[in-house]
């Protein structure tokens, strides 16, 4: 029996926790005939712990009875929604694969205010004003990952989708349900200790330069003489934010339980990562666009 094992996200459901956890332990997997395809995470289009970005160019072909390989993206669900991509998948049900999904799913209204807080650190003040097109992806959101859930579930590349919830709590026994395999080392401990794209970036450049030689470099130097955003008006955001929520609790039809502690929490929470968080990712283009790899 082969198995293609699939994390398809979604996004703001700790992927980077899981992708790096997989990537720490190729070896360990490797020794359970676990294959996952691996690369060294920056590229002039992505920085990602995760390797769908090999998919098409991997050899299933060559893959042995017995041994199983493991893509994670957490955008990959997207990709279920493509012909070619299912096209793709039936060839390795030819060639013997057995298909696994795991993909989590998030509280509407959770998801939509994790994400409108990374889009508040990551872009600048013209777009953080957009709030109709933020509405628009969140409400096409809703839509393609049922469609998504559905495409799944008919093939029986998944028995059941997890809440987030269930993954945070009790991430292990999540991913033994949906694999049927233990992955070497502690996925609670791995969320606990995630960080974000912009820890991921720092953690590369320590495994490449050294702690010591990464805070010398030429990049971070730049990125921390960056200029801040200009001021936020802070009220005006706070507005803007809490509109936003409050349709999607109406598009998923329930209630923000508490409207003026969520307010206060949302533009501290803005207000005070938005700065920092855009130089660093200010520096991930940097390192990309010069091509230190």
């Amino acid at each position: 029996m082969k198995y293609l094992y699939l994390h398809c996200g979604h996004g703001r459901t700790g992927s980077t926790a899981l992708q790096r956890l997989l990537k720490k332990n190729i070896k360990s997997m490797a020794k359970e005939n676990v294959i996952y395809p691996s690369h060294n995470g920056l590229s002039k289009q992505i920085l990602t712990s995760g390797n769908y970005e090999l998919f098409k160019k991997f050899d299933f072909g060559a893959v042995k009875e017995g041994q199983s390989v493991f893509f994670s993206r957490e955008t990959m669900w997207q990709e279920f929604l493509q012909p070619d991509f299912i096209t793709e998948l039936e060839n390795c049900e030819e060639l013997g694969f057995r298909i696994r999904v795991l993909a989590i799913e998030r509280d509407l209204l959770s998801f939509a205010d994790s994400w409108l807080n990374q889009k508040t650190k990551t872009s600048s003040i013209p777009e953080i004003n957009k709030n109709d097109q933020k509405y628009a992806f969140v409400s096409k959101f809703k839509i393609k990952f049922q469609q998504f859930k559905d495409v799944v579930l008919a093939r029986g590349w998944a028995k059941k989708f997890y809440s987030y919830d269930d993954w945070m709590a009790n991430p292990d026994e999540v991913f033994l349900d949906a694999f049927g395999f233990h992955l070497p080392g502690s996925l609670t401990q791995a969320n606990r200790s995630s960080g974000s794209f912009q820890t991921s970036l720092v953690d590369w450049l320590d495994t490449r330069l050294g702690e010591g030689e990464r805070k010398r470099s030429q990049w971070e130097q730049r990125a921390l003489k960056l200029p801040t955003q200009p001021p936020v008006d802070e009220e005006a955001l706070r507005r803007r934010e809490i509109d936003f929520l409050i349709r999607v609790a109406d598009l998923q039809g329930t209630e923000i339980p508490d409207l003026d502690s969520l307010s206060q929490s949302r533009v501290n929470r803005s207000i005070r990562e938005l700065n920092d968080a855009n130089r660093v990712d200010i520096l991930a283009v940097r390192l990309i666009e010069e091509c230190i790899v």
